[in-house]
């Protein structure tokens, strides 16, 4: 029950603004996406054991029927392609390595959220991964007072992540993220986020 509070908080918290208009299911993900911004607002996820030896590919592409933001967008913008669902979690397996890489999969992140502390906690859930199957839910949070548009893409104003350990039925963490030059997290606990 819990598990189920947790998730529709979340859910809640993600699409105030911005609403999911549509769903897309992967084999290891689903993404909720909105048609308008052209980008995901969350992902879910299962996790068990990540890592693995899979080369990383390099090339995004779309299989869903929703026109995404495109490479021509992100290029100049000084914005990563930022994976909610990370490729190294699903190293383990190439084919849905390759899922991660889904366009319905990125957001535009700076490089100092991307590469520095978002990469730091995709690190550490991956090694609670070796003990315990654990949910992940993250996206994106557009504050209406920080809009900004950068090629024609909706920046979020931060980015959060939701760890929940399925085996043992609790919050391993829940995170808010700036998502601007200086990159930082706040812990959220339980109470914050209900």
């Amino acid at each position: 029950m819990k598990l189920l509070i947790l998730f529709l908080i979340c859910a809640q918290v993600s699409i105030a603004q911005i609403k999911a208009t549509n769903t897309i299911k992967t084999k290891n993900y689903t993404a909720y996406i909105n048609k308008e911004i052209k980008m995901p607002v969350y992902v879910k996820y299962v996790l068990y054991k990540g890592g693995g030896p899979c080369k990383r590919p390099t090339n995004w592409f779309n299989d869903s029927k929703y026109p995404m933001t495109s490479d021509a967008q992100y290029l100049k913008s000084g914005y990563d392609k930022g994976h909610l669902v990370n490729a190294e979690d699903f190293a383990f397996d190439c084919k849905l390595d390759e899922l991660t890489f889904a366009e319905y999969n990125r957001l535009p992140q700076t490089p100092e959220l991307n590469r520095g502390i978002w990469k730091s906690y995709e690190s550490i859930i991956r090694q609670i991964s070796q003990r315990d199957s654990i949910l992940i839910l993250c996206g994106g949070y557009w504050n209406p007072k920080k809009k900004k548009i950068v090629n024609g893409m909706e920046i979020p104003s931060d980015c959060w992540k939701v760890v929940w350990n399925l085996s043992k039925g609790k919050l391993v963490g829940a995170f808010i993220f700036t998502n601007d030059k200086v990159a930082k997290d706040t812990p959220i606990s339980v109470d914050q986020l209900e």
